[in-house]
């Protein structure tokens, strides 16, 4: 009996734990959360806006992998304090990337 209920609260631990991390990940939110603590801790007169994760979601897949990694390597210069640009996947900078397709407009 004590064998049954623990493979029964392992089971439901399990579906649990599957079932939520499926309803949190929001790449559009993750990624302009990213920008906006870049933003907020290197350019404070800037900031992604309401509208970053409209935008994000108007793009095409490919421009969307591109703006996580930037985003994720912008956070990380933020933590190191440093807030040097990133090269974007593609070539080219990261704050190009921010201002073209984000529409985001600061004085780099």
């Amino acid at each position: 009996m004590k064998r049954i209920l623990t493979v029964l609260m392992a089971g439901a631990l399990s579906f649990g734990m599957l079932t939520a991390a499926g309803c949190v990940d929001d790449p559009a939110a993750a990624t302009c959360d990213d920008f906006d603590y870049y933003l907020a801790n290197c350019y404070v007169a800037c900031s992604t806006g309401w509208d970053c994760e409209y935008w994000y979601d108007s793009v095409d897949y490919d421009t969307q992998l591109d703006l996580d990694d930037c985003s994720i390597c912008l956070a990380d210069e933020a933590d190191y304090g440093t807030c040097y640009d990133c090269t974007a996947p593609g070539g080219g900078s990261c704050q190009y990337l921010l201002e073209s397709v984000l529409g985001i407009t600061c004085a780099w």
